[in-house]
């Protein structure tokens, strides 16, 4: 497939795979408290990669649509530990925000033996942002032309792979792989998936998976998308092989979402209009209700966890114990 040929920019390409169910149906008045007062959008990993990219764009269409003054503040370091535990100690006053991600929410309480934050009891959850797939991204002058090439240059010699860290989405999509195809391949951690897709970029390694997000990156020749983590072939891709059609079993969706810190549902309960969307099970945002009335916002909730015990569309306990990672 040629990324030229399909003409994705990263703005389509994040477009495509974000729906906006932060913007909502009105656009703020002149007399909103927050107007003007700046609010620090936290994202838990270092600048140039994925999350940092899709947060930028959020904050510019709120900033644009709601007249808002939000500031992406990168706090990167600990898989996304050092950022959401600062989330967690921010004021419930509307003042910081956070970007939440399968990483920080389904696979570090299986990573570390000690989270500096709670993940069902330390947050609000705001609204779903993006549920993401991942690409496997190889260098450009790999030999291998798919996906049977490469486990079959596992097999026979070294292959290395970077990620975003040990126990990053990215990182255990490699492992999935190597366990279901019986191979082994040298793992090469990095903080944050752009210094990891930069040495991908420059020959350095030889893959990496990362999200449609990155496609952009690819355009230039200096690496190739040969295979997509989701059952089938994703829109985005349409000429790219899902690795599920080599490996029956192999799955990773991700997710990014949007955080308060906790009480921060509370301190609105004085807001008419909050409480009108609380009442039609919309409170936070502005989506469909599902088949049980429940809004986006009810959904995303009842996705991360109640009574401590996170529940995500994407857990990496299995594949973390099965390889025997540990952290901190």
């Amino acid at each position: 497939m040629s990324i030229d040929r399909a003409r994705l920019t990263r703005r389509a390409a994040l477009w495509g795979l974000a729906t906006p169910y932060l913007l909502g149906s009105r656009r703020a008045s002149a007399d909103e408290p927050w107007l003007g007062r700046p609010i620090r959008f936290i994202v838990p990993f270092t600048p140039g990669g994925p999350t940092d990219a899709v947060a930028r764009l959020v904050t510019l269409r709120l900033n644009e649509r709601l007249r808002a003054n939000l500031v992406v503040e990168n706090v990167g370091g600990a898989g996304g530990g050092l950022g959401m535990e600062r989330l967690t100690r921010a004021a419930p006053d509307g003042s910081a925000i956070g970007l939440g991600t399968t990483g920080t929410h389904g696979i570090n309480p299986h990573l570390y033996a000690r989270l500096p934050y709670d993940p069902v009891r330390g947050f609000t959850p705001v609204s779903m942002l993006i549920e993401h797939i991942n690409m496997l991204v190889l260098r450009g002058d790999h030999p291998a032309r798919n996906l049977a090439d490469l486990l079959a240059a596992a097999r026979s010699g070294t292959v290395t792979y970077g990620s975003a860290g040990n126990g990053s989405s990215n990182h255990l999509s490699a492992e999935l792989l190597g366990m279901q195809a019986g191979v082994q391949m040298q793992h090469v951690p990095f903080r944050g998936s752009g210094p990891s897709m930069a040495e991908v970029l420059a020959g350095r390694i030889d893959f990496m998976f990362d999200t449609p997000a990155a496609l952009p990156l690819v355009q230039g020749g200096n690496a190739r998308v040969i295979a997509v983590t989701s059952t089938g072939r994703h829109p985005l891709l349409p000429d790219v092989p899902a690795i599920a059609e080599t490996l029956p079993s192999y799955k990773v969706i991700g997710w990014f979402g949007v955080f308060g810190p906790a009480g921060a549902a509370r301190a609105h309960r004085g807001d008419p209009e909050w409480r009108h969307r609380r009442r039609s099970g919309r409170a936070g945002n502005p989506g469909a209700p599902s088949r049980d009335g429940a809004g986006p916002r009810i959904q995303f909730a009842r996705g991360i966890g109640r009574a401590g015990r996170p529940r995500t569309m994407l857990s990496g306990g299995p594949v973390i114990r099965q390889a025997g990672l540990r952290a901190g």
